[in-house]
């Protein structure tokens, strides 16, 4: 998201937008990395960025509302199969719904 937010606010050096990149994508993809950050965002395309980046924020935000719920729920009516499921191997450790 740093590169996008970088976009948005027209910071648009590829060198440095490629250090807002992950370590282990620069260092694999370096020259494709500087190559693919290299243009010219027209203001309407900032725009959309942003308009984009606000509504993917909105929607981590309410997934993120949807996962406490269901845990509460989880917790006031089901709490011992929760504990059942959290002693099976990998159920519990690859989920959102973890504690």
């Amino acid at each position: 998201m740093n590169v996008i937010t970088a976009l948005i606010n027209k910071d648009s050096k590829p060198d440095e937008l490629s250090k807002l990149v992950y370590g282990s994508i620069v260092n694999k993809k370096s020259d494709k990395l500087q190559e693919a950050l290299t243009g010219n965002l027209k203001d309407h395309c900032c725009q959309q960025l942003e308009w984009e980046k606000q509504e993917y924020d909105f929607f981590e935000k309410k997934t993120k509302q949807c996962i406490r719920k269901i845990r509460k729920i989880c917790q006031e009516n089901y709490s011992q199969e929760m504990e059942l499921m959290k002693s099976i191997s990998n159920v519990m450790q690859n989920t959102k719904f973890s504690a």
